[in-house]
């Protein structure tokens, strides 16, 4: 585990929050997963080399929509990729590449960021079943638990190649108008916010789509006030109404 490595990647996202998920390919095993700030993974990242020897991979993610994740990307398709101006260029496994993008406008809602990553995705011949806005990729210094990729007992080191702290050139608008029906899925459910969004609004829009993402996961409401209470200050401010609305709302627009 390399210190540096970890902190160069975390500091190449405009992000104060990031989903962290270690996962065990044994179902038996507990699979857990946290919402932490930057300080509080390097407080933890023993605990994660720890459990990666135990065979958990590491994973993560910006907790934002406007982080674009592509997966399973091909060395012939990164000098094209490039002239998007990536924000952090990831070897998962030999010859087997992830890449980040941080665009500089927030995606209207879940449907639109959806559209972004199936769009990128088709364009650039990466994996489309992993296009989602919530998928997560590996932490760097880690390694890849998966066994097809083992050699000579040892399994690879997800390696950071590049990372720059920039928003892509992904303009404005891309993919809006992006017919989903052309992918291999569609479907998924669109985080809607009902009121159109106004400036300062930022952190109500952050705790909204943290509340999508953690009912996708079959959080219960209580798990999902206490990362409210644990991560936004808005929440520690207004508490229990506050909470209980952005929940109530977040519930409806997901089972819409």
């Amino acid at each position: 585990m390399n210190y540096t490595v970890i902190n160069n990647f975390l500091n190449a996202f405009h992000c104060e929050l990031f989903v962290i998920a270690l996962i065990h390919f044994d179902k038996s095993k507990p699979q857990l997963r946290f919402i932490c700030t930057k300080e509080r993974i390097n407080q933890s990242l023993k605990f994660y080399a720890a459990k990666n020897v135990q065979g958990y991979n590491i994973y993560i993610r910006p907790q934002t929509y406007n982080v674009i994740l592509l997966d399973d990307v091909s060395r012939e398709s990164l000098s094209e990729l490039a002239k998007l101006a990536p924000c952090a260029l990831v070897e998962t496994s030999k010859d087997n590449y992830q890449i980040w993008f941080q665009t500089s406008f927030n995606p209207d809602n879940r449907e639109h960021a959806l559209q972004i990553c199936r769009k990128l995705a088709q364009d650039h011949d990466a994996d489309k079943g992993s296009a989602e806005p919530d998928h997560l990729g590996r932490l760097p210094s880690f390694t890849n638990q998966k066994e097809k990729h083992k050699k000579n007992g040892v399994f690879p080191t997800v390696i950071l190649h590049k990372f720059k702290k920039r928003f892509s050139t992904i303009p404005l608008g891309f993919a809006k108008d992006y017919n989903l029906s052309n992918t291999h899925s569609n479907n998924f459910v669109g985080c809607v916010l009902k009121k159109k969004e106004k400036q300062g609004h930022d952190r109500s829009r952050q705790d909204f789509n943290t509340c999508c993402m953690l009912i996708r996961q079959n959080k219960s409401d209580e798990f999902i006030r206490n990362e409210l209470l644990k991560s936004s200050q808005k929440a520690q401010h207004r508490k229990d109404n506050y909470i209980t609305k952005t929940i109530n709302n977040a519930r409806k627009a997901v089972n819409k």
